[in-house]
């Protein structure tokens, strides 16, 4: 049996343990290490998904699009396990720790946060009194704060900030 059919099964059969909750989490000793795995180059794995750091400032849209035109969409995130993984790729890649998209905003209905991968609002780490909706419709990102590793903030969509995609790590089914 070729190799590359055995390994395909194998990270098949991994993703489909991961879905169901039935692999645990990384140790605590392998915090703050970005690895590769089974993601594309210059992504880096973290659980079911795949993570790039997109250093180009652009307005909320226009990072969602970049995403999407590689098969991704911007950030959702979705428990606190995966916030700190997202601060600790970010930090890795921007030591000034500026403000980085993610995929949540308001801009269908003000008020009315949503992921931009349509997934669900099941986690959020805004900052002490964000949301504001100070300027109306408004898109998230990531800021760093002295008293936390990194929380959410909202901002004019039209702002030019850097970025993370995530990307769902997918089978091959039919093999």
């Amino acid at each position: 049996i070729p190799a590359m059919f055995l390994r395909s099964v194998l990270l098949c059969g991994l993703h489909a343990l991961a879905v169901a909750g039935l692999l645990t989490e990384p140790s605590a000793d392998s915090k703050g290490k970005l690895e590769r795995g089974s993601c594309p180059l210059f992504w880096y794995d973290s659980g079911t998904d795949c993570y790039k750091y997109v250093a180009s400032q652009m307005t909320w849209a226009k990072a969602e699009l970049n995403c999407q035109s590689l098969g991704a969409n911007l950030v959702s995130i979705h428990d606190a396990g995966e916030m700190n993984f997202i601060t600790t790729l970010i930090e890795n890649f921007d030591p000034n720790k500026g403000f980085h998209w993610i995929g949540f905003s308001d801009v269908h209905e003000e008020g009315s946060w949503m992921w931009s991968d349509g997934s669900p609002r099941d986690f959020a780490f805004w900052l002490p009194g964000e949301p504001n909706n100070w300027d109306g419709p408004s898109c998230a990102h990531l800021k760093f704060w002295e008293v936390m590793k990194g929380g959410w903030n909202d901002d004019v969509c039209r702002s030019a900030y850097s970025s993370v995609c995530k990307l769902r790590k997918t089978c091959a089914y039919g093999l």
